[in-house]
């Protein structure tokens, strides 16, 4: 019924393999800061190892913002090209668009204007996306680290309004329980719902990999997922941080396993 999933970097690939997961779920960040010859060196082991690559997450840094007033509109547009063009190589199935640091508004800026602009982004990505079947998944991510899209019913609304198929929904129960949402908003907006995260809520809203204690609540949110139909990925989205995974990176993908048999 669901497949699971571990977030990661290139260079953790060959562990995220050997943990038991799934699929790995990329960087688009770090992919599209590799040189030519270094991608292509990660796209001869990633077909050596036959291990698939189903998504992008990480989309973009501050450096790209795709909205708000220092936003390049060039920029953008030369960027969404390569990510799909390096998606599209490596398989993947669709892009996560969270990055918090690319959608910060300063004070008092106009959400109608900043939402004209994220209608801009989507529709650019989505040019080159939609033609590579790679789907477009946007995702609320909590107030603690943005000021845009912070509420899963800002992204079903956004979602709605921009009105295609191939652009729908990442669900992060991490950024909505940190929101403190009623899960009756994710009932409302699980038909457009075509990805999972989840991870612990650490200090500092660091994100962690799954404890045994977290497997009740996890089970809990899938249980919900399924019962509106949802059957897909649901990927770890800890904090990228190579000793960590080491450490909780096997564990966690045995919880998640549990979490899904026991349904």
């Amino acid at each position: 019924m669901f497949e699971i999933g571990c977030c990661g970097r290139t260079e953790d690939y060959r562990l995220i393999s050997e943990m038991g997961y799934d699929y790995a779920e990329l960087s688009a960040r770090q992919i599209m800061l590799l040189s030519g010859s270094e991608f292509k060196d990660f796209v001869t082991f990633h077909r050596l190892t036959g291990f698939p690559c189903r998504c992008f997450n990480d989309f973009c840094g501050p450096d790209l913002p795709f909205v708000g007033p220092d936003r390049d509109p060039d920029k953008i547009i030369g960027y969404c090209f390569e990510a799909v063009l390096r998606g599209t190589v490596l398989g993947i199935r669709s892009i996560g668009i969270g990055a918090p640091f690319a959608r910060i508004l300063p004070d008092g800026y106009p959400k109608e204007k900043a939402d004209e602009e994220m209608f801009d982004f989507l529709t650019i990505l989505n040019r080159f996306a939609k033609p590579a079947g790679i789907m477009i998944l946007v995702e609320a991510v909590h107030k603690h680290l943005c000021n845009y899209l912070c509420h899963t019913k800002d992204v079903l609304d956004l979602t709605k309004r921009f009105d295609d198929e191939n652009v729908r929904m990442v669900l992060d129960f991490y950024h909505a329980a940190v929101m403190k949402e009623d899960r009756q908003e994710w009932f409302e907006a699980m038909p457009y719902v075509r990805h999972l995260h989840y991870s612990t809520d650490l200090d500092d809203h660091r994100r962690g990999y799954v404890r045994s204690d977290d497997v009740p609540e996890l089970k809990t949110y899938l249980a919900d997922a399924a019962s509106c139909g949802y059957s897909g990925g649901i990927s770890v989205e800890a904090v990228q941080d190579h000793a960590l995974l080491l450490q909780e990176g096997k564990s966690c993908a045995q919880y998640m396993r549990t979490a899904v048999d026991q349904l």
